[in-house]
């Protein structure tokens, strides 16, 4: 037994199909690329160009790409109070710092390697018998 959508979420639902098979590439493309011209030249419809899209798109119903986005769309509308205003903003300074921290670490990796490779350099010279005092004294043109 299904229920029958007033008219307004007919439409409603038209047009949040009509999106996604835009967005998933399910709809002809002509159509897509004749909307999304009206939306750069502000002339949308969004009632004419769900019908247009949805009519030339033939999209079974219960087409299983459209029923996983609509997922993840809802998932993504959920979140979206948690990621505006300041709760947001303080998810997006910790994420930042975090990534500072990332980079002082990683930075902190590189220069510790290499004077482990410069230190092992001087072992190694050392070792051989060469002189670092007198490796430097060669290079600076000195006796």
């Amino acid at each position: 037994m299904t229920a029958r959508l007033d008219e307004k979420d007919e439409r409603m639902w038209k047009r949040l199909k009509a999106g996604l098979c835009v967005e998933l590439g399910l709809a002809d493309p002509a159509a897509a690329r004749r909307w999304q011209d009206a939306v750069s030249a502000d002339a949308f419809d969004p009632d004419r160009s769900a019908e247009e899209v949805l009519a030339m798109s033939g999209v079974a119903p219960g087409e299983p790409l459209l029923l996983e986005r609509s997922g993840t769309l809802q998932r993504d509308l959920f979140m979206a109070p948690l990621l505006a205003g300041s709760r947001g903003a303080q998810r997006a300074a910790r994420e930042a710092r975090r990534g500072v921290l990332g980079a002082l670490a990683g930075q902190a990796l590189a220069l510790a390697l290499y004077t482990a490779l410069v230190l092992a350099a001087l072992l190694l010279l050392r070792l051989r018998g060469a002189s670092v005092d007198g490796l430097l004294d060669a290079l600076l043109g000195g006796s």
